[in-house]
């Protein structure tokens, strides 16, 4: 039994390592003091081609209550026009940056809202799990691909 078990797990890491799939991880800090009450820091990274082969892909990141900060996008290789699409959980564009090139990154940009008269916010409000999208990427020119999202998140 205990034989069939470790050659599943050795499958499932093969399967990983050949798929190239995107993996997300949560880092969380303290809350500081310019924080509002009952949140925290946070940031979630996303990244793939751990097998050094970047693929376009599809992530969808765990729950978010609170808001969008900031969202930093950096590769390796020599790709040079590949779309990076941020969505809400009803499918709303949040954030997209269409020209892409791993010869400027990495970019990092503060996100924010705009009301009809034109005053910016900063951070923009979201109640669900987002989704990533990287578009259009070459898998012959690009190894590695991160996203990093961060986000104040409100205590449950």
């Amino acid at each position: 039994m205990k034989s069939k078990l470790l050659v599943f797990i050795g499958l499932i890491l093969i399967a990983t390592i050949l798929y190239g799939a995107a993996t997300t991880e949560v880092h969380t800090t303290p809350p500081g003091a310019s924080l509002p009450v009952h949140s925290v820091f946070r940031k979630v990274v996303i990244a793939d081609a751990a097998d050094g082969d970047a693929n376009d892909f599809t992530e969808t990141l765990v729950p978010i209550y609170g808001y969008l900060d900031r969202i930093v996008i950096d590769s390796a290789g020599t790709d040079t026009s590949y779309k990076v699409y941020l969505k809400d959980d009803h499918a709303i564009t949040l954030f997209s940056k269409t020209d892409c090139s791993s010869a400027t990154e990495p970019y990092s940009y503060i996100l924010s809202e705009v009301d009809v008269d034109d005053n910016a916010f900063p951070g923009i409000p979201v109640g669900g799990a987002c989704t990533l999208e990287v578009a259009d990427i070459d898998d012959d020119t690009a190894t590695a691909i991160t996203v990093t999202i961060y986000y104040v998140g409100y205590y449950q």
